[in-house]
């Protein structure tokens, strides 16, 4: 199913890994209006005509906050930011992987949403957080993350209940291990046709961000594939 976001402002943050990069083309096909911000700037050979690639430090507020006081409009926030840390039992975990994990995946989720709904207010959007099948699993050997991707969900729930009658949606994903170049090379004995693929995640995103699901917010939307 296609969408048609023709004249809709899409901002991707940390869109230029294998998701990001899928999210991008998918609201790109349906006419949108591509913001790709990131912590550099991608090499030439990567950059896609018509995108405007900006700089973010999505870990600082008031980076965040002048990045967002700048954007002219904002209809749809699609924050693909995160990233893994494995970790050892609680027994033996170092603070400094837990502060990491939250830092990167629930404190960036946090500043994005806070001045995305400011630069929203009162016209409404969409905004769309990338969350992990872990938030909702056990954790084992894997608290740092798994806690702070389930405080991304917890921000979703919160939002949207702040957020009740107005114009606003946000809601999550929440991929299994996904079909990238990186992840065969770190399992290549894994059933690879089992893990979700960018393409398939990049449109649910879409599906979130469109008019048909305007009843959907505060959800956090599994999206394992078949693994």
């Amino acid at each position: 199913m296609s969408y048609d976001f023709s004249g809709k402002t899409v901002l991707i943050t940390g869109g230029q890994g294998a998701l990001g990069a899928a999210v991008a083309r998918r609201f790109a096909t349906e006419g949108a209006n591509i913001i790709v911000a990131d912590r550099t700037l991608p090499q030439e050979k990567y950059v896609q005509p018509g995108y405007d690639y900006q700089i973010l430090n999505v870990l600082d507020e008031e980076s965040v906050k002048a990045f967002f006081e700048k954007l002219s409009g904002l209809d749809v926030l699609a924050n693909v930011v995160g990233g893994y840390a494995a970790g050892d039992p609680v027994r033996d975990l170092e603070l400094s992987v837990l502060e990491n994990q939250i830092e990167l995946n629930l404190k960036s989720a946090f500043l994005l949403t806070k001045y995305a709904l400011r630069k929203m207010d009162p016209q409404g959007g969409k905004i769309i957080h990338v969350g992990s099948r872990a938030a909702v699993d056990k954790g084992a050997n894997s608290f740092a993350y798994s806690m702070s991707k389930a405080g991304v969900v917890r921000l979703v729930e919160a939002v949207a209940a702040e957020t009740q009658g107005q114009s606003v949606n946000i809601n999550c994903v929440l991929p299994s291990i996904m079909d990238t170049a990186a992840n065969r090379a770190a399992m290549p004995k894994a059933d690879h046709a089992r893990w979700p693929k960018p393409e398939s995640i990049a449109g649910v995103i879409a599906f979130l961000a469109s008019p048909e699901a305007e009843l959907i917010n505060g959800a956090a939307i599994p999206v394992y594939g078949r693994a």
